[in-house]
């Protein structure tokens, strides 16, 4: 590079700089001579597929965005990228890289609680992050301990203390976990269950509650029964799109008819977005889902159910089903 066109680089950095110095910064990588224009990160990946990395750019020198394996493309040894330097494209947030080399959600303490649930376990107070990873503090059948965020089993070094001890594992921060393991909507579901067994057990049948759905965070789940509404002279139950705190997000609901296809993650994004100030490109269906054939720009694209791109440049009328892992196609 002459010194002529690193004086004409740097001063087309100093000048994005300049006109936005909020959102870049001078990162020295690669023992260049003037840096590598980086952007913050959480403006820098717009786009759901696309996360940070500080090798992504020119030969693994600069930061940058690299978009991502979608969910169930083929992914490690099984998918390399063409370029100077041949590499393997990891796949993208919130997935990984699993059986048969396929991305795949990374969910291994959401399967174990639905296999314990499925044994019969009413109890079970696993917490898991919205990612489907243990959380580093674990309690279950009064015994805590502190958890691999991947395989849930206690972390080298620590000890396992009964439940009345939990606050003095090294992993418990009081401002992160407050002052009870259980969280208000999973405490008020495990009070249901424990009052729905003693019902059983003293022979009472017939009693209902108003189940209290929560995640497997311990926060309220995505939907709420919220009563009934008139719909074409008919009075039908109603579910609305809820957030992480019980509220509501408006205007997103569905009958209990088709409850089942509800999963409100696209209602949930766009409430995440706005919190942040930040406007939403993706458009959501009236029952809080993701709309598969998305159009920006006039080009029609389709996406997951998580709101994650899989397929590029459609037509019109495209069923996006027949593009992700494991969907029916009709």
């Amino acid at each position: 590079m002459t010194p002529t066109m690193v004086k004409s680089l740097t001063c087309w950095a100093v000048l994005l700089i300049l006109l936005n110095p909020s959102s870049a910064e001078l990162v020295p990588s690669c023992a260049s001579v003037f840096g590598c224009l980086s952007f913050s990160v959480d403006t820098s990946c717009p786009n759901p597929d696309e996360f940070w990395s500080p090798t992504a750019v020119l030969g693994g020198c600069c930061p940058g965005c690299v978009k991502g394996l979608p969910l169930g493309t083929p992914c490690g040894d099984a998918f390399v990228t063409e370029g100077p330097e041949t590499s393997v494209t990891p796949c993208a947030p919130g997935l990984v890289c699993g059986d048969g080399s396929v991305c795949q959600l990374n969910t291994t303490c959401s399967r174990r609680r639905a296999e314990l649930e499925a044994e019969g376990r009413f109890d079970v107070t696993l917490h898991c992050t919205q990612s489907g990873n243990y959380e580093k503090l674990q309690c279950d059948r009064g015994v805590c301990w502190c958890a691999d965020p991947q395989t849930g089993s206690q972390t080298p070094g620590t000890r396992a203390v009964p439940e009345d001890l939990w606050n003095l594992l090294p992993c418990y921060n009081e401002t992160l976990h407050g002052a009870q393991y259980l969280r208000r909507c999973e405490s008020v579901a495990f009070s249901q269950t424990l009052q729905r067994k003693q019902f059983i057990i003293r022979g009472h049948t017939g009693v209902t509650f108003t189940n209290a759905l929560c995640g497997y965070d311990g926060s309220h789940g995505w939907y709420s029964i919220e009563g009934q509404e008139c719909v074409l002279t008919q009075r039908v139950e109603i579910a609305a799109c809820t957030w992480h705190d019980g509220t509501k997000i408006d205007p997103y609901r569905t009958s209990l008819q088709t409850l089942p296809a509800m999963n409100c993650n696209c209602a949930r994004d766009e409430k995440l977005f706005a919190m942040y100030g930040r406007r939403m490109e993706l458009a959501c269906e009236g029952n809080g889902n993701y709309v598969p054939l998305q159009s920006r720009n006039g080009a029609l694209f389709c996406v997951d159910p998580d709101g994650f791109v899989v397929a590029q440049n459609v037509p019109e009328k495209t069923n996006c089903a027949q593009f992700i892992f494991g969907a029916s196609v009709i």
